[in-house]
């Protein structure tokens, strides 16, 4: 998924990309970010329990919850947590390039 949003998010911005949310904290206290993605399921945490490390480091960023299943309780649960939105995987680059412009107007 990372290679994806990379390849779909070329030339319109800078993307770092973190393997595990560990990573993403410690890029997020490294760099300035002002939108982050996190994979519902990822390695190690996911992306729900990372959600409000993310917000408590900067509550300025916007974050995008990924997921594989359509669950309204899962999506619920991440606006609860702070999420400005979330993607059903699999989604379309319009999908990608048209959340990123929304979110960071």
């Amino acid at each position: 998924m990372r290679a994806a949003v990379r390849a779909i998010l070329d030339g319109t911005c800078e993307v770092l990309e973190a393997e595990n949310g560990e990573q993403a904290l410690g890029i997020i206290r490294a760099h300035e970010v002002d939108l982050v993605m996190l994979d519902q399921r990822m390695p190690g945490e996911s992306g729900l329990d990372v959600l409000p490390r993310v917000k408590a480091a900067d509550p300025s960023t916007v974050v995008v919850i990924a997921t594989a299943v359509r669950e309204v309780k899962m999506a619920v649960e991440a606006l609860k947590r702070g999420a400005y939105d979330y993607l059903t995987k699999p989604f379309e680059v319009d999908d990608i390039l048209l959340l990123v412009q929304r979110a960071l107007e």
